[in-house]
């Protein structure tokens, strides 16, 4: 990993804390995967655009779990929703018609 790379358990640490270095941030690593990564806020929700680097690399794990695999599709539109206060209230992921979502009550 490079100094600005993350994962997605330390971008939603970042996010909750609304960390400066979100600014920083230009790539996301995934079990061995490389994406490119833009963060746009808009209030208090984060959106991301995430496109793969490399499609030919498979990673340290294929198949993964369902809130990876939708959060990593291509031409997939995901978002965070932050509470002012600063915890992560909902992430939403949509590609088409497929909606997956988790969301904490």
């Amino acid at each position: 990993m490079k100094e600005n790379d993350v994962n997605i358990f330390t971008l939603l640490y970042l996010v909750s804390n609304k960390d400066k270095k979100l600014n920083k941030i230009k790539d996301l690593e995934r079990e061995g995967k490389y994406y490119n990564l833009e963060i746009f806020r808009e209030n208090q929700v984060y959106k991301l655009l995430i496109n793969e680097i490399n499609d030919n690399n498979k990673g340290l794990i294929e198949h993964t779990d369902i809130f990876l695999w939708a959060l990593f599709l291509p031409n997939t539109s995901n978002s965070i929703k932050v509470s002012k206060s600063g915890l992560i209230q909902k992430c939403t992921f949509r590609r088409g018609l497929l909606n997956v979502s988790a969301e904490i009550y």
